[in-house]
């Protein structure tokens, strides 16, 4: 249990989805800030000019706190993996509960915590419950059924791009798999005809972006490279997209 909750960074590598579950994302509430007066890592001055700052200006002053400040940098990272450790051991959570963790956040599968306050000044927020999750080419797919929705991890800040893109694809596709009773042919049929349109250019043009953190388009003109935005379709290469779609279809029947 320990070795997991020390990771800032873990996935549970034998499970590629989920369906039908519930996975609630735990987040500790303005991480940065809670660690250092929990850990008392600065003095109460400064503590209190990081507390009148708004949140951005915070994270960006903490964020330079760690420049040439070694002792700092390692007590604060320290202090999350503690704070996820004392989340994890007073709500007696198992290895097999945990499915993902990222820096500030754990994932847990069907496990409610009942405990969300670690420390004085610490607290974990139930942020997101999903039903859904996929794990393919170093994104989590999270889905939420009753919002129709899905949040991505391993894109990054260009999620928003994929918003009117391929997102929706990767929607349709869940909620047909949860709502779907055992009938793979239909699913299949389904599939088969996004593949048939995606690849005959039939999407609109953001569909077409590179699903990973660049979200760019790749043009192949004699050489191959990456743009941000891009006008004529013909010319971009949907080969990784293509890609994750087989791979998704593959997962899902």
């Amino acid at each position: 249990m320990a070795q997991i909750c020390r990771k800032h960074t873990y996935s549970m590598n034998d499970i590629k989805y989920l369906k039908n579950i519930s996975i609630i994302e735990y987040d500790m509430v303005d991480a940065g800030f809670s660690i250092i007066k929990e850990n008392k890592l600065v003095d109460e001055k400064t503590i209190e000019v990081l507390g009148e700052m708004n949140k951005k200006d915070r994270l960006i002053k903490i964020g330079k706190m760690y420049i040439g400040n070694k002792t700092f940098s390692k007590a604060h990272i320290l202090g999350f993996s503690n704070a996820r450790c004392a989340f994890v051991k007073k709500n007696k959570i198992k290895n097999s509960e945990i499915l993902s963790i990222k820096k500030d956040a754990v994932f847990l599968i069907g496990k409610k915590a009942t405990i969300t306050d670690i420390g004085k000044h610490i607290k974990f927020a139930e942020k997101n419950v999903y039903t859904s999750y996929i794990r393919l080419f170093g994104l989590e797919i999270y889905y939420n059924s009753d919002y129709n929705k899905i949040s991505v991890k391993g894109i990054g800040d260009n999620f928003y791009l994929h918003k009117n893109g391929f997102n929706k694809i990767i929607i349709d596709f869940m909620r047909i798999k949860e709502n779907n009773n055992g009938n793979s042919s239909v699913m299949f049929d389904i599939f088969k005809y996004t593949v048939i349109k995606y690849k005959s250019m039939e999407y609109d043009l953001s569909y077409y972006r590179e699903y990973n953190s660049s979200s760019m388009y790749k043009v192949n003109i004699g050489d191959s490279f990456y743009i941000p935005e891009m006008r004529d379709k013909s010319l971009i290469d949907i080969s990784y997209n293509l890609r994750i779609l087989f791979e998704l279809i593959r997962i899902l029947l």
